[in-house]
């Protein structure tokens, strides 16, 4: 076996070396010599872009340019209106569950303990609370949502 040997007591200091490259300035290099006279090594890039009346971010250009500008004459019409208040919802509660909580309430009425507790017909196990929920959105429904009929035993 081998003698492990004791761990130090302290850390030992590490200095970090300076560097010893000469730390500079690149100048950045142009192919066209009238950008060349124009450019300003002091100034930054987005400063020098913008004297020479070019755009230095792309992205803040096309924001700019694609937002819509509402003209004067353009108003709604009434035509217009009335397709935006007509838009068809969908289905607040799903053909399948809505035959799913039917025959749940179909058996046990306004029992939702026991609906819980029926793993024949509850087969995804909901609880009490979500029944309960599921059956308060299904009566709610309008006639042309409504795909299964109310059943007679919570009808009357």
């Amino acid at each position: 076996m081998v003698k492990h040997s004791r761990r130090r007591a302290t850390r030992p200091v590490v200095t970090r070396k300076s560097s010893t490259q000469k730390k500079f300035f690149k100048k950045t290099p142009h192919n066209d010599a009238d950008v060349a006279k124009v450019w300003n090594q002091r100034k930054s890039r987005n400063h020098n872009m913008r004297t020479l009346g070019l755009a230095c971010d792309v992205n803040k250009l096309s924001r700019a340019t694609t937002e819509p500008k509402l003209a004067i004459f353009e108003v709604p019409q009434p035509e217009d209106l009335e397709k935006v208040g007509t838009n068809a919802r969908r289905n607040p509660l799903a053909e399948e569950k809505q035959r799913y909580i039917a025959k749940l309430i179909a058996k046990h009425g306004e029992d939702f303990d026991a609906m819980a507790r029926d793993i024949k017909r509850n087969v995804q196990q909901f609880t009490a609370t979500r029944l309960r929920n599921m059956t308060a959105k299904f009566l709610r429904l309008d006639d042309k949502h409504r795909a299964v009929p109310i059943p007679a035993r919570l009808r009357g």
